[in-house]
């Protein structure tokens, strides 16, 4: 990230009351959100006059960067935390949608004894063993006959009714 800076004006027009006051303060870059980063700068503001009252006159810029450094560090972790919640939660939420998809992929293939997910599959395990030319015949008497030796899956169904739902 870019350095954080602090800028400090202290040109007679700008602070005509510095060093009794504290001069215009603004802090630029770091990285930090635009909305942490006016939080910065009030805080700072309202620390410099706190520090103006009590110890008026005497040099406070050394104390200044070295509250701004501490109020940075916050500001990180407390960013740093929100991040971490915000992955968690979003993790979370990909796990449950996960496990949401498997559980219908999962009564989708109950609802599919043949255990495939989409008509276009079950047509392309059809044509498949139409150009293997391995499929089994489901006689009426309920035996499965086989074509040539091998078949390719047991999907549950008779491939020669895959075959002609494919081409009916």
């Amino acid at each position: 990230p870019p350095p954080l800076l602090l800028e400090v004006y202290v040109d007679n027009g700008i602070a005509p009351l510095y060093p009794n006051e504290p001069p215009v303060l603004a802090l630029v870059g770091g990285g930090l959100p635009e909305a942490r980063l006016r939080q910065l700068t009030d805080r700072l503001r309202a620390e410099a006059m706190g520090r103006a009252k009590e110890e008026g006159g005497e040099p406070q810029i050394f104390n200044l960067i070295a509250f701004v450094a501490e109020e940075a560090e916050n500001i990180i972790e407390e960013e740093t935390a929100e991040l971490e919640v915000e992955r968690k939660k979003r993790r979370d939420e990909e796990r449950a949608a996960k496990a949401a998809a498997a559980e219908k992929r999962k009564e989708s293939s109950s609802s599919n004894p043949a255990g495939f997910t989409s008509d276009a599959e079950r047509r392309a395990y059809a044509k498949d063993i139409v150009a293997a030319g391995n499929y089994v015949k489901v006689e009426d008497d309920g035996k499965k006959k086989t074509k040539n030796s091998g078949k390719k899956y047991d999907t549950g169904v008779s491939d020669q009714s895959l075959i002609n739902d494919m081409f009916s």
